[in-house]
């Protein structure tokens, strides 16, 4: 179904063909069955629109080559348009330099499926020239392609890719769609309450998932969808697995949080280097994946967090109770320490003489509760700490 708006006077596509006749009313005919649409006959729909503001013109397409040839292109020239911009970005631009390379060969693969092209047919022409333009979410979408491209071509992914080229081809697919069935219900979105809004969007994109049954990558590549609808409700049991869709749904979903926050796409906007931290505090969290957040940090050139929370994996090693976790999750609130997860008595570095943390809600992996700071590796980190990420600590904009 396609709408006319008042603000169309710029676009037009040619050959555009009526499927079904264009009513003014029930027996007052516009344009019968197989009309091709000139630019005379929307210039007309659209003067009336405007004489009328009253007027809603709803009218079905003929689903045929321009429309698809159409789409294509609006939908190529989005994501190239994107990157164009991005490539200006000093952090982006040693990171998406492999992406400009390799994109042309996959935009070719993925825009190939016309099923496809008319899964997204009704986000692009669904109002001609309407005041909000592609939606936010759709560039959103384009944005995540690019950068789960960027993660994939990173040396982590070098021979998962190198391997089996097309799978750059996936990862594109996943990430333009992901957000489908947000797609669909922008307005129901955007008018929700700023507080519920994103429990709405990832409701709407869950709901949104049944449409990949109508495209050829579904088969393909559904199993990362699913890894992805389960994640936004909490199932995180596929972050450490190996197999491709489960490696494909990580590296979406770490270009996706990135961006979400980057952009503010549910609050404010977040500088780059706060929520490179914050990725990493998650890895920690066991809510992402780290092979995709420390390939987006090094991609980014963020080497002193990236060696930071290196620090941090390797000291929870020397744990020999495997009890050891960080607190807090950042480095920005305070310098970070070590606590006892289980609380292990027999150890003889637990600080048993007070409790260091009190938890009055869960964190992370960590129940409500009160936790004892561990005396072996808490100064460890301290020494580095103050010697590497003295820089991350001063940016820290004051409470």
């Amino acid at each position: 179904m396609t709408h006319i708006d008042g603000k169309a006077k710029g676009q037009f596509v040619e050959g555009l063909e009526l499927a079904e006749d264009l009513l003014l009313s029930r027996t007052a005919l516009l344009y019968p069955a197989g009309t091709m649409l000139s630019r005379s006959h929307l210039e007309k729909l659209i003067k009336m629109r405007e004489a009328n503001r009253r007027l809603d013109f709803e009218f079905l397409l003929i689903w045929n080559d321009p429309l698809v040839r159409e789409c294509r292109l609006e939908l190529e020239f989005m994501v190239r348009e994107i990157l164009r911009k991005r490539l200006k970005d000093k952090f982006c631009q040693s990171f998406l330099a492999p992406v400009e390379e390799h994109l042309g060969p996959v935009l070719e693969r993925l825009l190939d499926d016309d099923k496809l092209i008319l899964t997204l047919y009704d986000k692009l022409y669904s109002n001609f020239g309407g005041s909000t333009g592609i939606s936010p979410f759709l560039e959103h979408a384009g944005e995540v392609l690019l950068f789960s491209l960027g993660i994939a071509l990173t040396q982590s992914y070098g021979t998962i890719i190198r391997d089996n080229p097309s799978r750059l081809t996936d990862i594109a697919a996943v990430a333009l769609l992901h957000n489908l069935g947000a797609l669909g219900r922008l307005e129901q979105i955007i008018r929700s309450p700023e507080e519920e809004r994103q429990k709405v969007y990832w409701e709407a994109c869950r709901e949104g998932y049944e449409l990949w049954g109508n495209l050829e990558a579904g088969g393909r590549i559904g199993q990362s969808i699913v890894h992805l609808a389960g994640y936004s409700q909490g199932e995180r049991g596929f972050l450490g697995r190996k197999e491709w869709p489960a490696v494909l749904a990580n590296i979406v979903l770490v270009a996706l949080s990135y961006l979400q926050k980057e952009r503010g796409l549910f609050g404010e906007p977040q500088p780059v280097r706060l929520i490179i931290d914050q990725l990493n505090a998650r890895v920690l969290e066991n809510y992402l994946n780290e092979t995709a957040v420390r390939s987006l940090t090094t991609g980014l050139k963020f080497r002193d967090i990236f060696a930071f929370y290196q620090e941090m994996d390797s000291l929870i090693r020397e744990c020999p109770y495997k009890s050891a976790i960080t607190y807090p999750m950042t480095g920005f609130k305070s310098p970070t320490i070590f606590i006892c997860r289980h609380t292990v008595r027999e150890c003889p570095y637990l600080d048993g003489s007070r409790s260091s943390v009190n938890l009055v809600r869960p964190q992370g992996d960590l129940e409500p509760g009160r936790y004892h700071r561990c005396n072996l590796l808490t100064p460890q980190l301290h020494i580095f700490y103050e010697k590497y990420y003295e820089e991350i600590k001063d940016s820290n904009p004051p409470d």
